[in-house]
C-alpha cells in the first residue's frame, strides 16, 4: 500500500508539474521569476497532500489517546512552519503580494484539518488506507525535493552542501524515527 501511495503521489505532482510548465511558458514575459514561483506553487501543492494524512495522524491519534493527539498537533504545527517559510519564500522572490503569499499557505494548510476531523471521526482506518495516504504524501514530496528543490539549491550554491544537507537530514530522520 506504501509503495502504491508513493506511485500515485509522484505521478499526481509529476502531472502538476507539467500543467504549471504550460503556464510558466505562457506567463515568463509577464512575470519575469514564474519558475520560482512554480517552485512555491509545487511546494504548495505537495505540502498540502502531505498535510491530509498528518491530519488522519492528529485525528486517530487523538481517538486512541487525547494526550496523544494533541502532542501530534503540537508537533506537526512546529513541523509545518518551516514547511510555509519554505513555499512562501520563492512566492515572494518571485514578485507575488504578500497577502497572496499568505492567503496560498493557509489554503495548503486545510486539509490538514479536513484530515484530522476524517481520522477523528474514523479512528478505526484500516492501517493500509493510512499507508497509502502517507505513502502519496510521501512521493509527493520525494519529487518536489529531488526534481526542484535540489537542482534548485546546486544553482544557488555550486558546492556539495545541498546534497550533504539532504543526507544529513535523511540519516536525521532515520536516527529520531528509530529511537522514538
Amino acid at each position: 500500500a506504501t509503495v502504491i501511495g508513493i506511485a500515485l503521489g509522484t505521478s499526481f505532482i509529476t502531472m502538476t508539474d507539467v500543467c504549471l510548465l504550460k503556464v510558466v511558458d505562457s506567463e515568463s514575459s509577464v512575470w519575469p521569476n514564474i519558475s520560482v514561483i512554480k517552485t512555491g506553487i509545487l511546494l504548495g501543492v505537495g505540502i498540502a497532500a502531505h498535510n491530509f494524512p498528518e491530519g488522519l495522524a492528529i485525528g486517530s491519534g487523538y481517538v486512541s489517546e487525547q494526550g496523544y493527539g494533541i502532542a501530534l498537533a503540537i508537533v506537526m504545527a512546529i513541523h509545518n512552519t518551516p514547511e510555509g517559510m519554505a513555499m512562501a519564500a520563492p512566492m515572494r522572490i518571485g514578485g507575488v503580494r504578500r497577502l497572496t503569499v499568505l492567503m496560498l499557505t493557509v489554503l495548503a494548510g486545510i486539509p490538514m484539518g479536513i484530515g484530522a476531523f476524517l481520522g477523528g471521526m474514523l479512528g478505526w482506518i484500516s492501517p493500509l488506507l493510512i499507508s497509502a495516504c502517507l505513502g502519496f504524501a510521501g512521493g509527493s514530496m520525494l519529487y518536489i525535493t529531488v526534481d526542484e528543490l535540489l537542482p534548485d539549491s546546486q544553482k544557488i550554491y555550486r558546492g556539495r552542501s545541498s546534497g550533504l544537507g539532504a543526507m544529513v537530514g535523511v540519516v536525521a530522520g532515520i536516527i529520531i524515527t528509530t529511537l522514538i
